[in-house]
């Protein structure tokens, strides 16, 4: 089954700020400017390769962007994948928190409030997911 889809990585929309730390309203708002043309494109499907982020957004942020997810115009059709390293990499992981536990955490909340939102380690199974007729939760 054809399907749409857009690959956005996250030098399109982590903006850092003169002091080198995140610009949250900076990148809020280019992602927000990404997820509108994807919808006015007729895009049902967007990556969010995470891979190579260099900072999270803490969990505070991330429930404030999945809050804000009509306001982009996105619909509970369209499909999210968020591609996160599913190994971890030269940060040092407090309190035993996994790599990906953002993106899993941004993707719980995001479906709990209607969308359909996933996040994967594996890169094959995000295109799975999408080439699936209903997506599995």
């Amino acid at each position: 089954m054809p399907y749409s889809m857009e690959i956005i990585h996250t030098g399109d929309f982590i903006h850092m700020n003169d002091k080198g730390g995140l610009d949250v309203e900076t990148s809020k708002q280019a992602l927000f400017k990404l997820a509108r043309t994807c919808v006015q494109s007729g895009i049902t499907n967007a990556l969010l390769d995470l891979r190579d982020a260099k900072i999270e957004l803490d969990f505070q942020d991330l429930y404030k962007v999945a809050e804000a997810f009509k306001e982009m115009g996105f619909r509970t059709s369209h499909r999210l994948a968020l591609l996160y390293r599913d190994k971890a990499g030269p940060r040092v992981e407090f309190f035993s928190i996994k790599p990906g536990a953002g993106a899993e955490f941004f993707a719980r909340l995001a479906s709990e409030q209607g969308w359909n939102v996933r996040a994967f380690g594996d890169y094959e199974h995000a295109i799975e997911w999408f080439s699936m007729t209903s997506p599995a939760g």
